[in-house]
């Protein structure tokens, strides 16, 4: 069950690994949204991406992205990110081959800040989501 800070987002078609996207957004007592990504992200489902990071944005807080769950990343989810990214945002815990090969060939992989161990990870981290 979710709580209202919870947004679930599942696309509805097809997807490169047959796992639809999901993301959720909440925003801890310390003033931290943490947006977790797990499975694929792709056209599908850009606009549940863009929905948790509007919500972070209204909350006016850092936005933490746990994109250790993802399994296709797209450009759909690059755009969010870089939408995003002119905010407070901070993509945490270790990237996913996915992830890391879509801002590797964009040559995006500076544009964002990465934390990737938990001794160095910023307020509201709690850890890669367990299955």
């Amino acid at each position: 069950m979710l709580n209202k800070d919870e947004h679930p987002a599942a696309a509805p078609g097809g997807t490169p690994t047959g796992q639809y996207g999901a993301a959720t957004c909440r925003t801890s007592t310390d003033g931290v949204s943490v947006i977790t990504l797990v499975a694929d992200f792709d056209a599908d489902n850009a606009k549940e991406l863009t929905f948790a990071f509007e919500k972070a944005a209204r909350a006016g807080s850092k936005a933490v992205v746990d994109c250790t769950g993802i399994t296709f990343a797209g450009l759909s989810l690059l755009h969010a990110l870089i939408e995003a990214a002119h905010s407070d945002l901070v993509l945490a815990g270790p990237l996913p081959h996915p992830l890391t090969a879509l801002l590797d060939a964009t040559q995006n992989t500076s544009a964002f800040t990465h934390h990737r161990h938990p001794g160095g990870s910023p307020p509201g981290w709690v850890g890669p989501r367990s299955a």
